[in-house]
Order: structure tokens, then C-alpha cells, then sequence
């Protein structure tokens, strides 16, 4: 069965950082994308993201009256992702990210060959910087890339390839607002519920 890809990125006030995210999907060959806007300003801000009215038969995009965080930001974009398209596999990327050419295809592959994995997710760059497998040491509050004793691998919320069928959902814990939601994550499905691609797939800003 193929999947239909939809990405998934959260609108913050930058358009012009959402609407290079929203192309880098659609030209990488995602089959369409939801914009779910945070910003809380009805809209407004939302109208600077050119792409949405250049290709709206592909973008859909949902206004939130508030900003209700990262994580409940991405669990209500994903459900109105599979009232749309319900068996579709979602792409989750900042908006601050942009995918490489390759990146769809090579996560949809990862995630097939992985029939008990929810996520897959690649390397990043971010400036001079590759982020690979990252970890989370509880006890000490560090983050390495290096598996320390007691460590939780986690994938990061930046970009991430997701089969929601393989999980429960919400996907994400909504008392995180911003920020740790995707290290709970990484503790919830743990490592064989994961795929890396260690290839760099997303450039973040």
C-alpha cells in the first residue's frame, strides 16, 4: 500500500521561513502539505506564505485561535491530516527547515522497510554542525551524541517521517508546550520503534 506523504509544519510569525519549508516539501515530492498557524493573530501573519496561494489545491492551511504549543500544535495538525487523507504518512518539519532533494523518498523507504517503527527521521545540518542519533541523560539534564549509561535516544521533533497507523495517538505529550515533547517521545517508543537514516536529509536553520 503507498501512503500519501503530507507534511506537516507549525506556522510562527515568519512567513517567509514557513513558505521556503512549505516548497522544499512540494518540490521533494511530498502529495500536499498542512500549515497549522500558531501565531494567534488570525490569520495575518499566515498571509505572507506565498506557496498557499500559488498551489492551494496542495496546502491546507488551519488557524488556531491560540498558540497552544508545540506539541498539541502537531497532534491537532496530524489529526486534521487523517481526516483528509486517512491513510497518509506524515512529514513532520520545522519551519525553520528545509528538506534536501532525496529526503521524502529515502525516509519513505526507511519507514517501509521498518514495519515496527513509527517514526524515521534523518541527520541534520545545522551550519557547520551534522546532528545524527541523539541522547538524552536524565539523571545529569544532557544532552549527547554519544549513548551514555542510562541515556534515552530520542528523535528529534525538527523533522520526522511518522506512520501514524503504527501508534496511539496523540503522538506527542501535550504538558510539553515547547521543547523535551520529543525526548518523552523517544522514551515511549523506544529504540525499536525508531529508524535513522544517518544520511543528511534536512538543512534547520
Amino acid at each position: 500500500m503507498r501512503h500519501p506523504i503530507i507534511g506537516l509544519t507549525l506556522h510562527y510569525r515568519h512567513a517567509a521561513l514557513t513558505d521556503r519549508c512549505v516548497r522544499s516539501l512540494l518540490a521533494d515530492g511530498a502529495d500536499a502539505v498542512l500549515v497549522w498557524d500558531n501565531t494567534s493573530d488570525g490569520g495575518e501573519s499566515a498571509k505572507g506564505i506565498t506557496v498557499c496561494q500559488e498551489q492551494p489545491e496542495r496546502i491546507a492551511l488551519e488557524i488556531s485561535p491560540a498558540n497552544i504549543g508545540f506539541a498539541a500544535g502537531v497532534n491537532r495538525g496530524i489529526a486534521a491530516i487523517l481526516a483528509r487523507w486517512p491513510q497518509a504518512w506524515v512529514f513532520l518539519l520545522n519551519n525553520d527547515a528545509e528538506v534536501l532533494p532525496g529526503a521524502v523518498s529515502t525516509l519513505r523507504e526507511a519507514l517501509a522497510a521498518h514495519s515496527s517503527a513509527v517514526v524515521a527521521y534523518p541527520s541534520m545540518q545545522q551550519g557547520a554542525v551534522i546532528f545524527g542519533e541523539t541522547f538524552y541523560q536524565c539523571h545529569l539534564g544532557l544532552f549527547t551524541k554519544q549513548q551514555l549509561p542510562g541515556s534515552i535516544r530520542y528523535p528529534s521533533g525538527c523533522a520526522l517521517l511518522i506512520a501514524p497507523e503504527r501508534i496511539e495517538l496523540p503522538l506527542f505529550d501535550e504538558d510539553f508546550f515547547m521543547y523535551g515533547e520529543d525526548v518523552m517521545l523517544g522514551a515511549r517508543l523506544g529504540p525499536q520503534r525508531m529508524v535513522h537514516v544517518p544520511r543528511v536529509l534536512v538543512r534547520h536553520a
